[in-house]
């Protein structure tokens, strides 16, 4: 079964075509900048190419998704979309009227994603009849046990929904798959760090834990994302400024994270700053790595030790000196490293120093597990 999956962001949107059948993707393509400057990154079997688009919102993008599908002889025979935010769904649902809706609900809890995401459900459901998937990055952590997604809140609020959901469950899910075709790895603490990063410990049972919380905001520092502060600081900031609690809730979302410790957003500007010099840029990647490192070690104690850590997403996949702050700080848990496989960024290669737990760089695939989640809920439809 061929799926369209798509992943929408509040300027970008991801497609790709997958097969299940070969388990391969056939075209892959990233729309950035959508409403200013769009371009057009596209790759295939037979080429690879980029392009400036002259289009300004993601209604104007699908009909241009579908034509290139079209000019290379493609089709698709279902639409898998990547949802943050699922709440309490356990399972992940084909859209309709009723799932749409409740799903919305939930926008508030993922304001970078939820929202444009649901939009862009909306005008593909106007546009066609086939079946969509909603797959949900939430679902993965429905294991979670109680001691980890329970808050120490008023029953009234958790009966509200107030608890630990987590995010970055696709890729987590395929992460945990792929080191274990590369290893035996029962115990896997996975670190998907990116724009947005959160780190997982996971077991052949399910997810024992993970670091982002009621929503993406939670645990550690972002791109333009606090993770854990005191909460406090919300009310001390309505307080003592004229900033609306939305105002604050956007500058703990946008404008903060490496963008407020070091000027910018993009940790590979922060590691060339820091190399020269910059206290600012040395002071973000140093809270960052042991950020990390905390959630490492506490999950390290809880799974009884690791079988392999893993490295994913934009930083983690391409990052050599946030791997190594990481992992010089986890010597006393055993861990080594070895620098030279480190400089290279090798997708599918261990970094370990050769004892201790395994150290793996691996290239996540959330379009794989979205593929396949939606070919099983149109099967079961069926």
């Amino acid at each position: 079964m061929n799926i369209l999956v798509l992943n929408a962001g509040s300027s970008s949107l991801k497609f790709d075509v997958y097969d299940t059948v070969t388990d391969r993707s056939e075209l892959t393509g990233d729309i950035q900048h959508i409403t200013s400057d769009a371009h057009m990154r596209l790759s295939g079997a037979d080429v690879t190419t980029e392009e400036r688009l002259s289009i300004r919102s993601h209604k104007e993008a699908i009909p241009l998704i579908n034509q290139l599908i079209e000019e290379r002889g493609l089709s698709y025979d279902a639409i898998g979309f990547r949802v943050v935010h699922g709440g309490d769904f356990a399972h992940h649902m084909i859209a309709t009227d009723e799932v749409v809706e409740q799903v919305k609900k939930f926008s508030p809890l993922a304001p970078l994603h939820n929202p444009i995401a649901m939009e862009v459900v909306d005008l593909y459901r106007e546009q066609t009849d086939k079946p969509i998937g909603l797959i949900f990055d939430t679902v993965f952590y429905h294991t979670l046990p109680a001691e980890s997604y329970t808050y120490s809140v008023p029953a009234q609020w958790r009966d509200m929904g107030i608890r630990k959901y987590g995010f970055h469950g696709l890729s987590h899910e395929y992460l945990y798959q792929r080191v274990n075709e590369l290893t035996d790895a029962p115990r896997v603490i996975s670190c998907h760090l990116g724009a947005g990063s959160s780190i997982t410990a996971t077991t052949p049972e399910g997810t024992l834990d993970t670091s982002m919380g009621f929503s993406p905001l939670a645990g550690v520092m972002m791109g333009t994302r606090t993770g854990d502060i005191d909460p406090a600081i919300v009310e001390f900031l309505a307080n003592n400024t004229d900033l609306t609690l939305k105002e604050i809730i956007h500058t703990l979302n946008s404008k903060s994270g490496f963008l407020a410790m070091a000027g910018t957003a993009n940790v590979m500007e922060v590691c060339r700053n820091a190399d020269e010099g910059d206290e600012q840029a040395q002071l973000a990647l140093a809270l960052f790595a042991k950020r990390i490192v905390d959630y490492i070690a506490q999950y390290y104690v809880h799974l009884g030790g690791v079988d392999a850590l893993v490295f994913a997403g934009g930083i983690g996949e391409n990052s050599p000196v946030v791997r190594k702050l990481i992992l010089e700080m986890l010597v006393p848990l055993g861990f080594t490293l070895d620098e030279e496989a480190n400089e290279h960024n090798v997708h599918d290669t261990s970094i370990d120093g050769g004892t201790g737990p395994e150290v793996y760089i691996l290239k996540t695939n959330e379009s794989k597990i979205i593929a396949r989640n939606t070919e099983e809920l149109v099967e079961s439809a069926k």
